[in-house]
């Protein structure tokens, strides 16, 4: 999943949590509005839950589509009785981490551009500006 998909999963999980909602069919409502990949690892969840499983299992059983420390998360805020408010942390540390990334982007775009203008300028100054320079120095000291 991408981050925005796992934050999307993680704000419908809680949601349908915090209205008492069946999970299963919050999630596969979920899964509706997602790629085909990750709509199959979501529907895989479901599944799961609809056979009895815990949430941290269902998670676990998905392999590579959660990451491990997310299912330890699940599996101790299930234990502890406090799964809405894990998953709450997970959302607000997403959107953190969301928020970082794209601080970052935004400083490094201006560096980046402006490398780009100027080996813009150097191509231009060798190619149309320095050749006539030359030969018109050359002129002069000959």
């Amino acid at each position: 999943m991408t981050p925005e998909d796992f934050l999307l999963f993680n704000e419908a999980l809680r949601g349908a949590i915090a209205a008492g909602a069946p999970l299963p069919e919050g999630l596969e409502a979920f899964a509706g509005e997602l790629g085909r990949g990750q709509a199959e690892a979501v529907r895989g969840v479901a599944e799961a839950l609809r056979q009895g499983r815990p949430l941290s299992e269902a998670l676990e059983t998905r392999g590579k589509g959660f990451p491990a420390v997310y299912v330890r998360l699940v599996q101790a805020g299930e234990k502890a009785g406090s799964l809405e408010a894990v998953l709450q942390r997970v959302i607000e540390s997403g959107r953190e981490t969301a928020r970082l990334r794209n601080a970052v982007t935004e400083a490094f775009a201006y560096p980046f551009i402006l490398c780009i203008v100027l080996a813009v300028v150097q191509v231009l100054w060798a190619l149309v500006i320095g050749p006539p320079l030359a030969g018109a120095f050359e002129e002069m000291y000959t």
